[in-house]
């Protein structure tokens, strides 16, 4: 068998690649789920759609509980609830919990939307636990909340809340499902 000088430099060239490859793969995947831009400040069409059929499922509860149904923020509001969920889902998934933010790693739901100016006053806080199996379509994760007595009482009990901010983190079955999600209940100030 012959073999020429060209092969050598073309085995090692593909050894360099593979070896490339394999280290930058931790970075691509980390960059595939980074955290919108700061200066990112609408969301996808699919995004839209999902949070406005969870809030039609919220409000179906919400009005069977007697309070008033929800208004959704301003959108700025609801992408700043998606970069805290870009912020404190990929640590939960490490480290396999879940929690609202608290510094740990991220700061809670309501600072981040405070940062956009917007002046609702804070009434509480629901998340989605992440899921990989897109389990949390916008029925099932309204009615998960009415099934829990503190999430309930957070979300569909209090008549002071009349504005919420809803986040997304992790894409699923189309857009019929999220990863992650959290909604911040406001009272008008």
């Amino acid at each position: 068998m012959h073999v020429t000088h060209s092969s050598v430099p073309l085995q090692y060239l593909s050894l360099v690649l593979a070896w490339l490859l394999v280290g930058l793969w931790p970075v691509l995947v980390a960059n595939a789920q980074a955290a919108p831009s700061d200066l990112e400040t609408t969301r996808s069409a699919q995004t839209v759609r999902y949070v406005e059929r969870l809030l039609g499922e919220i409000n179906l509860r919400r009005e069977q509980a007697g309070v008033p149904t929800l208004t959704l923020a301003p959108e700025s509001a609801n992408v700043a609830a998606d970069r805290y969920l870009a912020d404190l889902t990929p640590p939960m998934l490490g480290a396999g919990i879940c929690n609202h933010g608290a510094g740990s790693p991220a700061r809670y739901g309501w600072d981040y939307v405070a940062e956009t100016g917007f002046a609702g006053a804070g009434r509480g806080e629901v998340i989605a636990c992440p899921d990989t199996t897109g389990y949390w379509t916008p029925a099932r994760l309204a009615q998960s909340w009415w099934d829990s007595p503190v999430h309930q009482r957070i979300l569909y009990a209090d008549p002071r809340a009349s504005l919420v901010a809803c986040g997304t983190y992790g894409l699923q079955r189309d857009g019929a499902a999220y990863q992650t999600v959290a909604c911040v209940t406001y009272a008008e100030s």
